[in-house]
């Protein structure tokens, strides 16, 4: 029961099956107690449940210290991180590696960006940026997230977050992933572990390289973001400081500026 009540999380619309087994156990009407019987809404989240699971091929199980060793052509696999260093005269941004496109990409920020985009929500923005430059390459597939702020991971599980920057990037997360029928699950990991996108956010690339030869991963090119921004990212960086000046923007305000990016 157990199980079954975790998988329909994933189910939009349905009601928790522990939730059901609940009321119906304790239900005045009909039989009481381990002895009462499945009601038919509890009946049709199982067979829900079970629909789920049947479509879902699932990923393999492997050695955690495998996991990002060895990505599989069942999960596609990616890195992101951000930085921010206390000296103004080193590299701090944001960049991502994908490990099925073999595209690898940073960005530095200027000295307003520095000041203005906070470390948790660069580590989103490196999150987003990256699913939406993957987009094609991604669609119709499972991609597994590996970034190294808890955070981050809760939100992206949960889109639950009072901060109108991660509410957001947030929406723009969802609609990338809707849109190209991507299913993406995010996973802590370590900083001293996420070598490939801590590497590229620093801005040492002769480092990342020599990580991407270890590991025997594909790499197709290095693209700084600076030099080919698009005019959407620039609007999104715009918002984000505007809401780090201005904490209390409405809900509505986050979503008008998710529409025009």
């Amino acid at each position: 029961v157990g199980t079954l009540g975790f998988g329909t999380v994933a189910i939009p619309r349905a009601k928790p099956l522990m939730s059901r087994l609940y009321g119906v156990i304790h239900s005045k009407l009909g039989r009481w107690g381990k002895y009462a019987l499945l009601s038919d809404l509890t009946k049709t989240d199982i067979l829900r449940v079970i629909a789920e699971f049947e479509k879902n091929d699932g990923s393999p199980f492997v050695d955690g210290d495998e996991l990002w060793l060895n990505p599989t052509s069942m999960l596609h696999v990616s890195w992101s991180d951000a930085s921010r260093s206390p000296d103004d005269d080193s590299f701090s941004g944001i960049g991502a590696y994908c490990s099925l496109s073999g595209l690898a990409w940073f960005y530095e920020w200027d000295a307003e960006e520095a000041k203005k985009i906070k470390i948790h929500v660069g580590e989103m923005l490196a999150q987003v940026t990256n699913e939406l430059l993957n987009k094609d390459v991604f669609a119709h597939s499972r991609i597994l997230e590996l970034v190294d702020n808890r955070g981050i991971v809760y939100v992206s599980h949960s889109a639950r977050t009072r901060d109108p920057r991660l509410k957001l990037l947030s929406l723009l997360r969802r609609q990338i992933l809707e849109s190209a029928n991507i299913r993406a699950q995010t996973r802590w990991l370590s900083t001293h572990k996420n070598v490939l996108g801590d590497t590229l956010s620093r801005g040492k690339f002769d480092e990342f390289i020599r990580e991407i030869e270890r590991r025997n991963l594909y790499l197709e090119k290095i693209v700084n973001l600076r030099e080919c921004m698009p005019k959407d990212f620039k609007l999104l960086l715009r918002t984000l400081m505007d809401l780090t000046e201005d904490p209390c923007s409405p809900v509505d305000v986050v979503r008008e500026a998710a529409e025009q990016t």
